[in-house]
């Protein structure tokens, strides 16, 4: 009896290890802050990167996220237009697609960038840079950066599932 039933979850347990696993399960859409920890002198400045990795007919985003205002200035990319903008990414070509919003509110420590491709540009798989953002840093210690919401969208505008990763910028006083 004993042997049968070490048969059978044996057989089971080998089963379960050849189903080929799930397109879902294989592989998970991460959008994170890149680097996701780093240091940077008193007035100096510091890029980081949001970056979407391993997305499948990505077609439009919406980030929202925050930082330490206290601690960060996010520097204007485009200091020709009315109010402080961040850097779009390459991932999705810029020249394909519409940029509905790009604000930085220094103020408030909040970041906004709303961007979508327009037909015929065909969706984006891979791994790659959506924005960029540029800080000043005016005041010591530990400034976090956290995404508090994004959606990525494929081109039937439905949702793609994303895991989101946060990061932090350490400011050192001079001379460290």
């Amino acid at each position: 009896m004993w042997k049968r039933a070490s048969r059978g979850i044996l057989l089971a347990l080998v089963l379960v290890a050849l189903l080929p696993l799930s397109p879902a399960l294989a592989q998970s859409t991460i959008v994170l802050v890149n680097p996701p920890s780093q240091s940077v002198t008193l007035n100096q400045t510091v890029a980081v990167e949001i970056k979407v990795d391993t997305v499948t007919k990505l077609y439009g985003v919406d980030i929202r996220l925050t930082f330490d205002a206290a601690k960060l200035e996010a520097q204007d990319a485009n200091p020709g237009v009315s109010g402080v903008q961040i850097e779009q990414g390459s991932f999705l070509n810029p020249a394909q697609g519409f940029l509905a919003q790009n604000s930085a509110d220094n103020t408030t420590g909040q970041v906004q960038y709303v961007f979508a491709l327009m037909a015929p540009a065909p969706a984006v798989s891979g791994t790659g840079v959506l924005a960029r953002i540029t800080f000043k840093a005016k005041a010591t210690g530990n400034a976090l950066i956290t995404l508090n919401s994004v959606t990525l969208s494929n081109d039937q505008a439905q949702p793609i599932p994303a895991t989101l990763m946060n990061g932090s910028i350490t400011i050192l006083p001079p001379g460290s």
